[in-house]
């Protein structure tokens, strides 16, 4: 009973001290959670996945962050962070910064290239600081980035592989509260 207790109390405390994503301004501080759920199309045959989020309105003279989480299938699967970019091939009215990485990966040595390499064995979050100019007209802008990466499992290393991703951002009118 008492372990029983304990372990309630570490979940709680861990729920409870858990810190919350930033939308909007600031630092760029890091995402805390993944873009999104992992997704249940994750297979043998097609291991890794890519979901991105973004927030739904913003206003002229914002901050924000997109976020692109890119999911194993389990702990037997990693990624090369060398492998894993962000490209935003059309940003509508934004400017974005460089593409930043949530968690640190972990150095290991490779056993297909026998070197040191920097993986991820765990979902990776590429997350970039966009900006709205002032001035933005209000409106709905759609944002399309291409996510590259490449992993491998146990026995084999997959070939490199993209994903595009289109995102919708509603620039709010003037004096009109962002959605949080």
């Amino acid at each position: 009973m008492r372990r029983m207790i304990m372990g309630l109390c570490m979940w709680l405390a861990g729920a409870v001290m858990a810190p919350a994503v930033v939308h909007g301004t600031g630092a760029g501080a890091p995402p805390v959670v993944p873009a999104g759920p992992k997704p249940a199309s994750l297979t043998k045959a097609r291991p890794f996945k890519v979901v991105a989020a973004a927030p739904e309105r913003v206003k002229a003279g914002d901050t924000f962050q997109l976020r692109y989480t890119v999911y194993l299938l389990d702990d037997t699967h990693y990624l090369y962070k060398d492998a894993c970019s962000v490209t935003v091939t059309d940003p509508g009215p934004f400017t974005f910064g460089p593409t930043k990485f949530w968690p640190a990966p972990e150095t290991t040595l490779d056993p297909f290239e026998n070197k040191k390499k920097e993986v991820y064995h765990h979902p990776v979050t590429m997350y970039l600081q966009g900006e709205v100019p002032a001035g933005t007209p209000s409106g709905k802008y759609v944002l399309t980035a291409v996510v590259a990466y490449r992993g491998c499992n146990k026995t084999v290393c997959f070939f490199p592989a993209k994903e595009t991703l289109v995102l919708e951002v509603e620039v709010a009118p003037p004096g009109n509260r962002r959605a949080e």
